[in-house]
């Protein structure tokens, strides 16, 4: 498979994009394709035409980040509780006329989700090499 993707991934993709983003059902709980769509278009340039092509985003993974509680064995303390980082991964998918030319991962983790989210956007800008 890995072979079949490398094939593929050697034709010239410099753009024009628009894209498409699809919110799989694990993360759905916390994170919408609306919501990304919205820093994508904030971020990123779009041209929908017949030389674009597609960059379409799937949602694999989200996760809000763990509540960490900890408690020192200190009645003055009491318990502590601390968020570890909001973690977001996406697979994207170039496609041109529903042929598929290239899938790669973005990753991105932050202390927050909105900011998760521009993070994995402007991690897409610089592979997709796109010029804001």
């Amino acid at each position: 498979m890995l072979f079949f993707i490398a094939m593929f991934s050697c034709e010239d993709i410099s753009g024009p994009y628009y894209y498409r983003v699809i919110s799989t059902e694990n993360a759905l709980q916390g994170i919408t394709a609306d919501e990304v769509e919205n820093v994508i278009k904030q971020l990123l340039p779009t041209n929908q035409g017949a030389e674009s092509f597609c960059a379409e985003i799937s949602i694999v993974r989200y996760f809000s980040g763990k509540e960490i509680y900890s408690f020192s064995g200190s009645e003055e303390e009491g318990v502590v509780v601390s968020h570890g980082d909001v973690s977001l991964e996406v697979m994207v998918r170039i496609k041109k006329q529903e042929r598929t030319l290239k899938v790669f991962f973005v990753k991105a983790e932050a202390k927050d989700k909105n900011n998760a989210i521009r993070d994995m956007v402007k991690k897409l800008g610089r592979e997709l090499k796109v010029k804001n």
